[in-house]
């Protein structure tokens, strides 16, 4: 992976840039843009998507697959947004970048590629990638079936199935300690109905504090679905000496999914946190030996699927206390230096977790059984 960090005072704003380049196959960025500006919000938006359009023109023939604008007030926002960067339609969630400014973008570009109405076309696969999903319902739980069954239809639409085709998803929990439960039992229950078991396989997922500002919505989601996978191209991340499973403690998604490609893997983590095999929460209300258990687990799931930590692409790291911040931000410089990434304010699952981060890496790998990415 090369790292490198680009900084325009014109527009006052930075990106951290990932690039993957393989020796063979087409080339990978993921771009994490944040702003110094610290007025208008319109300005600050103003200014990152300057510099993406600075570096996009740097890059050359590279197409948007998908990317999420990060906001520290969607209610009043959201409407200030581009919700179309590069043709790519993007996801808007609250929860709040702790670097001082209102708003960071991640965007993870590919070399060549069409943007067509439902995703990006790559040669024999189609990566769709589905944001903002809102559901019907006075609850958590009524929501969260109603989103998980208009998906379910999409995908069937579009010739893919949730079972077999949804690599990853994303869960945005308003009120995460009270609502997060009725997620939760929704989520359980249409997975049993699709075959989605513990004797099966379950899809790697976060599940968050955060909001899109909608009026009435508890719940939101993200998804990301490739047509054109064969069998044996996605496989799953345990670390069992690590971490427990998800079933263990009622829940139902797994800790990392692998996407097979005849020339790369891409690894998906999910927000993972200071967990032990047992499925308890290790060094409670101690943010930096949990942050460092964190890393630990997430190393132990990445090393399962032939990777390290220096193959990871972009991260997300979510907060429950902003008092926290400088000392995590501080540790993380330590350990990951030129990493993309972002540090937000968003509360995990369980209260007393104090910290959850999330990744995608990419390694290089010839597998003839597979079409290229």
């Amino acid at each position: 992976m090369n790292f490198k960090t680009i900084i325009t005072d014109e527009a006052r704003a930075q990106v951290r840039v990932a690039e993957f380049a393989p020796s063979e196959g087409v080339k990978e960025y993921n771009l994490m843009i944040s702003t110094s500006l610290r007025g208008a919000f319109a300005e600050q938006v103003d200014s990152l998507v300057r510099l993406f359009e600075q570096v996009r023109e740097q890059l050359g023939d590279v197409a948007v697959m998908f990317g999420r604008w990060l906001v520290s007030d969607a209610a009043n926002q959201a409407d200030e947004l581009p919700r179309e960067v590069g043709g790519r339609r993007l996801s808007v969630v609250e929860q709040p970048p702790l670097d001082g400014s209102k708003v960071v973008l991640w965007l993870w570009l590919v070399e060549g590629g069409e943007v067509v109405p439902d995703g990006l076309q790559r040669g024999e696969y189609l990566h769709i990638w589905s944001a903002d999903e809102r559901g019907e319902g006075a609850t958590s739980e009524a929501q969260t079936n109603d989103i998980l069954t208009r998906y379910s239809t999409y995908l069937e639409a579009e010739g893919c199935t949730l079972a077999d085709d949804c690599v990853r998803t994303w869960f945005y929990v308003q009120d995460v300690d009270n609502n997060y439960a009725g997620l939760v039992r929704a989520r359980r229950e249409f997975f049993e109905e699709c075959g989605l078991r513990r004797d099966t396989h379950y899809i790697a997922s976060t599940g968050i504090e955060g909001r899109n500002g909608a009026v009435g919505s508890v719940v939101t989601m993200d998804a990301y679905a490739v047509r054109g996978l064969r069998e044996g191209q996605i496989g799953y991340l345990y670390a069992r000496d690590y971490l427990s499973p998800t079933a263990d403690y009622g829940v139902t998604f797994e800790r990392g999914t692998e996407v097979c490609y005849g020339d790369r893997k891409h690894l998906f983590i999910s927000g993972t946190a200071s967990i032990d095999s047992k499925g308890e929460v290790v060094h409670v209300g101690d943010v930096r030996r949990q942050t460092e258990r964190m890393i630990t687990n997430i190393e132990a799931l990445l090393a399962e699927g032939a990777a390290t930590i220096e193959d990871v692409q972009m991260a997300i790291v979510y907060l429950r206390d902003m008092g926290d911040y400088e000392q995590v931000a501080q540790l993380l410089a330590e350990r990951l230096p030129e990493l993309p990434l972002v540090i937000t304010l968003a509360p995990v699952c369980r209260p007393k977790w104090l910290i959850e981060m999330e990744c995608v890496a990419a390694v290089a790998q010839s597998d003839a059984r597979f079409a290229k990415f």
